[in-house]
């Protein structure tokens, strides 16, 4: 992102209760050198398509086609990213497959902000569980490869900026009152839980299958723990989390994450990370198929 852009969206966002979020929680920059997503893109390769979800039939396409369903999943509706250093969220409209409405760098607009969040008209389609769209916001050009749940919840993949992807990113439904994600008082704990372990780690597979990555290879598995003023997330190579989707045990030093639905085949659906104060050491990840991936932790800087 070039330094003009950086920093008109760095004031346009100190302006908001979003600037925790955009001014660096967890960097473009980052992911491009594996800092940001642990497997994050910054054109690096990923080593090949998920396989389609059990009980979705591929497509006739070929390898890398999008999965297709017996039956259309809904996707309209307000949504909200976490996973890089924009408050990216998008309202989407769904007609016959194919993706309109409306994009944005810093958050949705609501009836109570009339600010300028930096929006475009989206385009973009729906086959099966795969979700890709894009806009031209004023500042850049945004857009995401993403695997929706079954049950239309939450979605994952790749942030797609300026021709480049950036991965693992996760999405999640945000109210009409909404202009990200909220942090509602029962979610304090977990975000507690975290703004007092945020740092990076190296995680050294144990035993189970091999991870997926959905970007570059180059530092292995990686995993972060990043909080700002809107709570706290875990992201890395095994996914990315939001704080309101994880509980703290403060009597073992344990932060259970998830179940969340799945998205991206192969990816985990739970992780758990344990602690002694607030050094990560281990993590467990449990696998769509029910498969243990185990982990040790070493931090990374």
């Amino acid at each position: 992102m070039a330094d003009g852009v950086r920093c008109l969206r760095g004031a346009a966002v100190a302006l908001t209760a979003l600037c925790a979020l955009a001014c660096g929680a967890t960097s473009r920059n980052e992911a491009a050198s594996g800092g940001g997503g642990g497997g994050g893109g910054g054109g690096g390769a990923a080593t090949g398509e998920p396989l389609p979800v059990a009980g979705r039939a591929g497509s006739a396409g070929g390898a890398g086609s999008p999965d297709v369903l017996e039956a259309p999943i809904e996707v309209s509706g307000r949504w909200a990213q976490f996973g890089t250093d924009d408050a990216v969220a998008a309202e989407l409209v769904q007609t016959n497959g194919m993706l309109t409405g409306n994009g944005c760098v810093l958050g949705l607009p609501t009836s109570a902000d009339s600010a300028d969040h930096y929006c475009g008209p989206i385009k973009g389609q729906l086959q099966g569980a795969r979700v890709s769209f894009g806009y031209n916001a004023s500042v850049a050009s945004e857009g995401a490869d993403l695997w929706l749940s079954s049950d239309g919840q939450r979605m994952a993949g790749r942030h797609l900026f300026d021709g480049r992807s950036f991965a693992p990113v996760s999405w999640l439904r945000i109210g009409a009152a909404d202009s990200h994600l909220p942090h509602p008082p029962e979610d304090e704990a977990a975000a507690r839980a975290l703004s007092s372990r945020t740092g990076s780690w190296s995680l050294t597979q144990l035993e189970g299958p091999a991870p997926l990555f959905l970007g570059s290879t180059e530092s292995g598995v990686m995993l972060f723990i990043r909080s700002d003023a809107l709570g706290g997330f875990v992201l890395g190579t095994l996914g990315a989390f939001w704080h309101g989707e994880m509980s703290w045990s403060e009597a073992d030093g344990t932060l259970q994450v998830g179940p969340v639905p799945e998205t991206v085949p192969g990816l985990p659906l739970r992780l758990e990370l344990r602690f002694v104060d607030s050094a990560l050491q281990s993590v467990e990840a449990t696998l769509p198929t029910g498969e243990l991936q185990r982990f040790s932790a070493t931090p990374s800087r």
